[in-house]
């Protein structure tokens, strides 16, 4: 039997940094992939700490087992980048098992309060990107999606952990974050992103 550990870290709104919320070990076994999560104590002992998923994992002492999804909670799978996050962190890092690899280099520009890492004392890093012009991260996304080279910096400001399927990523405009959806070149008839 094999076992593999991700520590869960929560951003807590009105934080600046995030904090461990709890454990997850995922372990192959004869009948299957099992999931073992629990919260910390000191997560628990927080007066602002919320339930990662107040069905599936309310916020409470002990163990909760997941064998669906590989033995991954769904609220974890959610923070998993999607085909377009994968696409971009393959370009940067190359591929990754799925979904460990993935959570863990899923970028802080990510949608969603949480973040993971190897380690307990091991704080998920911040968003390390410059800024760029609209027009340059469209052309990125479109280098992206024509397999064409693309400046590291611009694939790390494309924010894979958006999510879905589509080229996008976030944008911070005036103190916002809005996401940027973009033209795919799948795109034959309408544009996707103005409907």
């Amino acid at each position: 039997m094999t076992s593999e550990v991700l520590y869960v870290w929560a951003h807590l709104p009105g934080q600046g940094d995030p904090v461990v919320a709890g454990r997850l070990e995922v372990s192959r076994t004869a009948a299957g992939p099992v999931g073992r999560f629990n919260y910390g104590q000191s997560y628990l002992s927080r007066p602002d700490a919320i339930p990662l998923d107040p069905l599936a994992l309310p916020l409470k002492k002990g163990v909760e087992t997941f064998t669906q999804l590989g033995g991954y909670p769904g609220v974890v799978m959610d923070a998993c980048p999607d085909l377009w996050g994968k696409r971009v962190i393959d370009r940067l890092k190359g591929p990754q098992v799925f979904p460990r690899g993935y959570l863990l280099l899923n970028d802080p520009g990510r949608s969603g309060c949480l973040s993971f890492s190897t380690q307990p004392d091991e704080v998920p890093g911040p968003l390390a990107s410059r800024e760029f012009a609209l027009s340059e991260l469209l052309t990125a996304a479109e280098a992206v999606e024509a397999d064409r080279p693309v400046d590291p910096e611009l694939l790390r400001a494309l924010h894979p952990g958006t999510g879905g399927a589509r080229p996008k990523c976030n944008l911070i405009q005036d103190g916002e974050v809005w996401i940027a959806k973009f033209p795919s070149a799948d795109d034959r008839l309408i544009s996707i992103p103005r409907l």
